[in-house]
């Protein structure tokens, strides 16, 4: 009951800011009307206008609105209270599903053609031949990153759908970048990183080039026993990301080109 009071009250005294201008017109109004009532309640009802004082008439008239307006507040309170208790309620509730959202676990994929990371190039012999062929190896890769502030549990990066299909057996495992291990891991945690350049990195194509236009390419999977080597000549494939985060996947799909006067171009699709 006494936060009934106590909110009635506040609610009165709101309406007597200068802003609510029509209380002051209606205080105005009222003044000889109110006087004479108060007048008449103390048993001077004989009283005459001429004989009420100006500061009394305004004293008496804001004295009535405010009760009347106090009773109105009083009943409307109860409501009030439950209205701004909700209110509260559902403003609580959005604060938590925001900050769940925040640290809810959300992957992005980047790959950014001819810059390095992501594309690494190695002067370097022929890495499947023993005569000594010198040339270059392209290293195209994607990055991982987790812009949520939960940590990616086991986060899998997988190549699956390659047309033409030469590579078997898919979907693979691909090859997280400096990964030297035998078997190599072909789950990860990722925890938050501030950019792409921070995220994961993975393996995702190995092409040789050589003097005299020699081409050799592998996709870099990670499946012991199946060679990832495959006819040198462009590809569409989908790279697949999960983990065992509720929600945190992608699927992107890839095209890999050859092309005679430059290096072979990855790109997103």
């Amino acid at each position: 009951m006494d936060l009934i009071i106590w909110r009635a009250l506040i609610e009165t005294r709101a309406c007597f800011d200068w802003a609510h201008k029509w209380v002051w017109v209606l205080v105005g109004v009222a003044s000889a009307p109110a006087t004479w009532f108060y007048l008449w309640l103390f048993g001077q009802g004989h009283a005459v206008y001429e004989m009420m004082n100006a500061t009394a008439a305004f004293l008496a008239a804001l004295l009535t609105i405010a009760i009347v307006i106090f009773l109105i507040n009083l009943c409307r309170s109860p409501l009030l209270i439950l209205k701004e208790r909700d209110r509260s309620i559902w403003s609580l509730k959005n604060e938590k599903s925001e900050l769940q959202e925040a640290f809810r676990p959300k992957l992005l994929m980047v790959h950014r053609a001819h810059t390095d990371p992501w594309l690494q190039a190695t002067q370097s012999q022929n890495p499947n031949s023993e005569i000594y062929d010198s040339g270059f190896i392209y290293t195209y890769r994607v990055s991982i990153s987790n812009t949520g502030m939960e940590v990616v549990r086991n986060l899998r990066v997988t190549i699956a759908e390659i047309v033409p299909p030469e590579l078997r057996g898919t979907p693979h495992h691909l090859h997280f970048t400096n990964d030297n291990s035998v078997p190599h891991m072909e789950v990860r945690d990722l925890p938050m990183t501030l950019n792409e350049t921070n995220g994961r990195f993975v393996d995702v194509i190995v092409c040789w080039l050589g003097n005299g236009n020699r081409q050799q390419m592998s996709f870099a999977h990670t499946t012991i026993g199946v060679s990832g080597l495959v006819p040198t000549q462009s590809y569409e494939f989908s790279i697949f990301v999960s983990s065992d985060n509720g929600g945190a996947t992608i699927r992107q799909r890839c095209r890999f080109t050859i092309r005679l006067e430059a290096s072979p171009l990855l790109e997103f699709i």
